[in-house]
């Protein structure tokens, strides 16, 4: 049962790490495309 448990654990921390990873990448994404409209839209058009 002591196994188990911690085999549920574990896969529970993998799970959570995944998903911060994923969520630190969009996170980095949505800053890099934000940084990338403000340059454009700052810039003349003309």
């Amino acid at each position: 049962m002591v196994s188990t448990s911690e085999n549920n654990a574990s896969s529970n921390s993998k799970e959570e790490f995944k998903f911060n990873d994923l969520a630190d990448i969009l996170w980095k994404m949505i800053l890099a495309l934000g940084a990338v409209w403000v340059i454009i839209s700052w810039t003349p058009a003309e």
